[in-house]
């Protein structure tokens, strides 16, 4: 069982990699390159940079999954059901978007 602080670290760790998903997502739709967005000109940027190269779709799919898991572990956790929401929109299933 996890700790309260742990609990808390969980929650924050999915919902951060979510966002993370969630603005690949949208660098992949616009159709920008990782290096010019999330890398600084491609040099060593993280894990972003790769993630970045996912197709959209597969991006949105992670974000849900990490809110999925926040969710789990916090199930009023505002900002894991707004980006919920998106991905779910983005996905194309607007009525569980509405729902959420």
């Amino acid at each position: 069982p996890l700790s309260g602080e742990q609990r808390l670290a969980k929650v924050a760790l999915h919902s951060n990699r979510a966002l993370c998903s969630l603005k690949a997502a949208e660098e992949a739709e616009a159709g920008e390159t990782a290096g010019a967005t999330a890398g600084g000109g491609g040099e060593g940027g993280g894990g972003l940079v790769s993630w970045a190269l996912l197709p959209a779709a597969e991006s949105w799919r992670r974000c849900l999954a990490d809110c999925d898991g926040a969710l789990e572990l916090d199930p009023g956790n505002a900002k894991a059901l707004y980006r919920k929401s998106r991905a779910l929109r983005a996905l194309g299933d607007h009525p569980r978007a509405l729902a959420w």
